[in-house]
């Protein structure tokens, strides 16, 4: 292992896990490397929680890119070492945590955290544990699968501690463009311009004086796992990639193509781009904040041209493809920091389709990424609310109903908006595609009730919006002691659907 640490005046800096561990004492701030659940430390996160487990009193407050590693993430909760968390979950375990008031969570768009982290609105980092696959004779870091707010976070933690770790593959060496933004008031802008420019460094620069630990590691990230595609994911893809066809002939501004993708996160939005396979596009561009194993394959099958993202998941299938043409994914793959991915700035320039998913919606656009009935968190906004506002075209895709058929996820109203109608230009569900640009409040209503709701609710929403229409009217009428009737008949009877 010492062969991948080139500085060997600080090689006694190595250490175990558990010594590592015990360097963090209790009610510190750390802050993780990674981005959904790729790249993200593991051992010293483990011995953490063995030390909780054998009695020690330790509480920990944790800053993170995007979520802590699936595994990690519940080790930490199950184990009582995490108190604080921010800015996503994503296990059932912290949520559940989290709905009982065990854990505090500061859930916010990723997009925020850096700002916050810079302005010490979250408090000081006491320290940033990183993961790499190589320290060089320069102070700098060959980064792993995922970056995150990497830069960030040794830049602005009081010490730094290195996991250097061998089981990711070699191939992503040539693959990181760290690029670190201006900061303060009048700061110059990002100068991207493409998916495929580069305009950072390969490696991250850091202060050797604060690094206080390296721990070697041959732990892989959490095995990801992706439902086989469906019937609800060939109706969503025929009802979305035929509108999209539509569109590229009609909007001038597409000159033709599609422009750069976001093709969200989770088991449908693989499957989604997976899709992609069986259409005529090709040339497709990938501006992601996380690259699934569906997106590597479409550049497998050069019908992708090229790819960018914060993070990518090194399936068994995705490290076949890599070792089968090392220089070749080196080229269409590009890592960047999540400051770059998820820029407003960049989505805008780019005017990228932005394909993100939602627990419900309601008649008028808004959307419920993260809660279940108001009040129970299930992950968070992540991402998809910076994507979203600053898309070229803004894409919500749910299924039209679930629980068999006892959840419609269209109601007359969300019970929690992360993304407001206002920033939402299509919805596309098993059952159509509703278009809400240029549309009025009302207009919209009946776009998506005609298009995008499952037969057995369309004819009480239709009499909802009706009624709402005829008893209050206004710019975007409600009934206000009807509106969360829906959810209330849920909650005691188990179905939406009136008897």
């Amino acid at each position: 292992m010492k062969e991948r640490f080139h500085d060997f005046q600080m090689s006694n800096r190595f250490v175990s896990a558990e010594e590592a561990a015990k360097m963090i004492k209790n009610g510190m701030t750390i802050a993780t490397s990674g981005f959904a659940a790729s790249g993200y430390p593991k051992a010293i996160l483990r011995a953490l929680a063995g030390r909780r487990r054998s009695g020690e009193n330790i509480n920990l407050n944790f800053i993170n890119s995007s979520n802590l590693g699936t595994d990690i993430e519940a080790e930490l909760t199950e184990s009582g070492v995490l108190k604080r968390l921010t800015p996503f979950q994503m296990t059932p375990a912290c949520a559940s945590f989290i709905n009982k008031g065990l854990v505090e969570y500061a859930e916010m768009p990723l997009s925020k955290v850096a700002s916050y982290v810079r302005g010490c609105n979250l408090g000081e980092i006491d320290v940033a544990i990183i993961e790499a696959m190589q320290i060089t004779s320069g102070n700098e870091l060959v980064l792993t699968s995922g970056i995150g707010l990497s830069p960030l976070f040794v830049d602005n933690a009081k010490y730094i501690m290195i996991e250097l770790t061998t089981a990711q593959p070699n191939e992503l060496i040539g693959m990181h463009d760290i690029y670190r933004p201006a900061t303060g008031t009048g700061k110059a802008p990002i100068p991207l311009y493409a998916v495929n420019e580069r305009i950072g460094v390969n490696n991250l620069s850091f202060d050797p004086e604060k690094l206080i630990a390296v721990v070697a590691t041959n732990e892989k990230d959490a095995e990801v796992k992706y439902a086989s595609p469906d019937l609800l994911v060939s109706k969503f893809a025929d009802n979305l990639f035929n509108f999209l066809e539509i569109e590229k002939k009609r909007n001038p501004s597409w000159r033709g193509k599609l422009p750069p993708v976001q093709s969200g996160v989770g088991s449908m939005a693989n499957n989604l781009v997976q899709a992609f396979i069986k259409t005529n596009f090709r040339d497709i561009e990938f501006f992601c904040g996380l690259l699934q194993e569906a997106n590597i394959d479409l550049l497998a099958r050069g019908q992708a041209k090229c790819a960018s993202g914060s993070a990518v998941h090194t399936t068994a299938r995705v490290r076949e493809l890599f070792a089968s043409n090392p220089q070749e994914y080196q080229k269409l793959i590009t890592l960047r920091p999540m400051e770059v991915t998820n820029c407003a700035e960049i989505i805008d320039r780019m005017q990228i389709i932005a394909m993100n998913s939602a627990i419900e919606m309601d008649i008028y656009g808004n959307a419920n990424l993260s809660h279940v009935m108001g009040s129970k968190i299930v992950n968070g906004t992540g991402g998809g609310s910076t994507f979203a506002q600053n898309a070229g075209l803004s894409v919500m895709l749910l299924p039209s109903t679930s629980k068999g058929g006892n959840i419609s996820t269209i109601v007359p109203r969300v019970t929690y908006q992360d993304i407001s109608a206002h920033y939402i230009d299509l919805i596309v569900t098993d059952t159509g595609v509703a278009d809400l640009r240029c549309k009025t409040p009302v207009e919209r209503a009946w776009e998506i009730i005609n298009n995008c709701v499952d037969q057995i609710y369309k004819d009480e929403l239709s009499r909802y919006l009706k009624d709402s229409l005829e008893q209050v009217g206004g710019h975007e009428p409600q009934l206000l002691d009807r509106c969360f009737e829906w959810h209330k008949r849920f909650s005691e009877t188990g179905s939406m659907i009136a008897k």
